[in-house]
């Protein structure tokens, strides 16, 4: 809105603003106006932007018309920087400082030296992640926050859909077309008990001293592949499961182990989870193993992304921390 008053005009804040968003104002008539300004001559700051200094002039003129403000006082010899001018300069240097500072922020962002890297995980996750792969990872790029949230399989795959995280570490299987998985770790099953169990100083244990034993397991609402997979080693004849409690939180699972309501069969890195009354013990069927993969959300790769996924697979195929840089 503007309003008039006889010999004068005067225009409200919003009117400025609206104005302002129409300006056609670009970096070059920024860099041209800091050049003039510096030299306060046409013909060295022409020289200097490697022009010639007709163009020059016209795109000084264009960006005065364009402000509706004078910036330069012109003689017949010298140049001099108005009030205005000298103030423009100020912001105009910041204007290309805060621009040139935002590329390479960018370019670094995406050579993924610097930002932000959400990880899934599940609740009992990969003992190479917490030893291995997050410290290389940290190690290679100090400057990339890494953010680790702990979420079941399923969780992880809405959470990747909706890109809240960036990366998931779960087991398999995945079923999804919208996602690349790569298997990168298979573990070895333990059975965790309670220190009083009668088969708590065993060295190893095998499946069919567990035929009968309560059990208990993680929810089929939050771990139903896992779920699924313990179910189904006790479906050979002689065999049988009992299940005893159905829980969520990997603390509630030992918990109740320790209270003697059952044992659990469990991923190999829940070893490193210590909990007073409980004992873990390899499961003797070494070939009985569970999987986990890397998923990320197809298209949306970054060299962050890229480099957690590389730093991974080195860490799988020399079985401990990931090679030097």
């Amino acid at each position: 809105m503007s309003f008039d008053i006889p010999g004068r005009r005067f225009r409200t804040p919003q009117h400025e603003n609206r104005r302002v968003e129409r300006m056609q104002v670009n970096l070059g008539h920024l860099r041209y106006f800091v050049a003039v300004a510096e030299e306060l001559h046409f013909g060295r700051a022409a020289a200097r932007l490697n022009i010639s200094q007709p163009p020059l002039s016209q795109q000084i003129a264009r960006l005065e018309a364009e402000l509706e403000v004078k910036l330069f006082s012109r003689g017949n010899r010298r140049v001099e920087l108005t009030s205005a001018g000298q103030l423009f300069l100020t912001q105009a240097r910041r204007l290309l400082v805060d621009f040139g500072d935002s590329v390479l922020e960018a370019q670094r962002a995406h050579r993924g030296e610097i930002g932000q890297l959400v990880i899934g995980t599940i609740p009992v996750g990969s003992a190479q992640l917490y030893e291995s792969i997050l410290p290389a990872f940290r190690d290679r790029h100090s400057n990339v926050r890494l953010v680790v949230r702990s979420l079941s399989t399923a969780e992880q795959i809405e959470a990747l859909h909706r890109g809240q995280i960036d990366v998931g570490v779960l087991r398999l299987p995945v079923q999804d077309s919208l996602l690349e998985v790569k298997q990168v770790f298979s573990e070895q099953l333990v059975v965790a008990l309670a220190t009083k169990h009668r088969f708590a100083k065993a060295r190893a244990i095998p499946l069919d001293w567990l035929t009968d034993e309560p059990q208990v397991m993680f929810s089929r609402a939050r771990a139903a592949d896992y779920f699924d997979f313990i179910v189904n080693l006790f479906k050979t004849p002689g065999k049988s499961l009992t299940i005893s409690q159905e829980v969520d939180q990997v603390e509630a699972h030992l918990g109740l182990v320790a209270g003697g309501f059952g044992v659990s069969l469990m991923p190999g890195a829940v070893r490193y989870i210590r909990f007073k009354g409980v004992v873990y013990r390899p499961l003797c069927e070494s070939t009985i193993r569970v999987e986990s993969a890397i998923a990320v959300l197809r298209g949306r790769k970054t060299n962050a992304i890229n480099e957690f996924i590389k730093i991974a697979h080195e860490v799988a195929r020399n079985g401990t921390r990931a090679p030097a840089k």
